[in-house]
């Protein structure tokens, strides 16, 4: 893992060209603790319009259930959630109102 990540100075966001080829922006917080990851995400969203998409990428625990707390809180729609042992991956897509606005 490289310093800017582990220390978090890295904002972990990659945009290339409007995202990912399929458009979702991807937010990379392997490495990174709590409130990092979601503080990513949610700055990922702010800027962008309603309905966008952005992809999370964390090895926290703690993310599953800050990620369910800033969707809940009207931030963005959690779309899909993935664990496989050693990594999260979770879908989000922005709402309308709410914390991402």
């Amino acid at each position: 893992m490289d310093e800017a990540r582990r220390k978090g100075d890295d904002d972990g966001v990659r945009d290339r060209d409007g995202g990912e080829p399929d458009g979702i922006v991807s937010v990379d917080a392997r490495g990174t603790y709590c409130p990092i990851p979601v503080l990513r995400l949610a700055a990922a969203l702010a800027t962008r319009a309603p309905g966008a998409r952005a992809r999370l990428l964390a090895t926290d625990p703690a993310s599953r259930s800050d990620v369910e707390a800033y969707c809940a809180a009207g931030g963005a729609r959690l779309l899909s959630a993935d664990d496989d042992g050693k990594l999260l991956t979770f879908e989000v897509e922005k709402s309308g109102s709410g914390a991402a606005d």
